[in-house]
């Protein structure tokens, strides 16, 4: 069983245009943490039954502000994955932008509570894999902290998505 307890809806303004997903952070019951990513699609076919994109992310690493991360890997638009000093993925921006994403975040993580306001910078990533899927990977990085959280994912489909509601004692 997955449970909701943290809910964040970010804002990035591109273009003079505003794009919003929100996450869901969900814990298992081993207080395992997976993000339910849900991102608006444009609706170009008025019979299209999908809605948005939906993406299962999983904490990858996370660590305290990297100056070589920042200005050596990120801006390069490539981001290699190592393990024991051995490249075991490699991962390529989405579209042409080698440049962060600014993205305000409002972060609910207690029931009843006024949103906090955070802001990130975050690079987005992907690549191939066997089967003809993709993968993903997304680096996040605190305006406020410099901290550093990663994250896989991989796209699911949006009707396999179920929620169920949960009586909270007032």
């Amino acid at each position: 069983l997955l449970v909701v307890t943290e809910i964040d809806e970010y804002s990035t303004v591109i273009g003079g245009q505003t794009f919003r997903h929100i996450d869901y952070i969900l814990e298992t019951d081993d207080g395992d943490k997976i993000t339910l990513r849900l991102n608006p699609v444009a609706k170009t076919d008025p019979y299209a039954k999908k809605h948005c994109d939906v993406l299962v992310l999983f904490p990858d690493w996370e660590q305290e502000f990297d100056e070589n991360l920042l200005k050596n890997v990120l801006s390069t638009g490539t981001f290699e994955v190592l393990e024991n000093g051995e490249v075991v993925a490699t991962y390529h921006r989405i579209g042409e932008n080698k440049e962060p994403y600014s993205a305000t975040v409002r972060v609910v993580d207690k029931p009843g509570q006024i949103p906090r306001v955070e802001n990130f910078k975050y690079w987005d990533y992907v690549r191939d894999v066997e089967g003809g899927t993709q993968e993903f990977y997304f680096v996040e990085m605190s305006e406020e902290t410099g901290w550093f959280q990663m994250f896989k994912g991989v796209l699911i489909f949006e009707e396999d998505v179920k929620f169920l509601r949960k009586k909270v004692d007032a």
